[in-house]
C-alpha cells in the first residue's frame, strides 16, 4: 500500500492512525464504511490513506513557541 503524497512519511501516517484509533475507541464515528468484523486500527488506516483525516504540520518555531507559553 503506498503512502498517499500529501501524508508523505509512512512514519506520519502510523501516528495519524494511531491517533484516529483512540479517538474510534471513544465512540467516534468512522468516516469509511467498515467491513464486517474490521478492526479500529484498519479502519483508520483506511481512513488515512484515503485522506479522510485531517492534520497540519507544525513549524520548529511553532514548538518553540508553545515550550515558552
Amino acid at each position: 500500500m503506498p503512502i498517499p503524497e500529501k501524508i508523505g512519511s509512512k512514519y506520519r501516517m502510523i501516528v495519524l492512525a494511531g491517533q484516529r484509533v483512540a479517538q474510534l475507541q471513544k465512540g467516534a464515528q468512522p468516516r469509511v464504511t467498515p467491513f464486517e468484523k474490521e478492526k479500529n486500527t484498519r479502519v483508520a488506516t483506511r481512513e488515512v490513506m484515503q485522506g479522510k483525516v485531517a492534520y497540519s504540520k507544525i513549524s520548529e518555531e511553532e514548538i518553540a513557541a508553545s515550550k515558552l507559553a
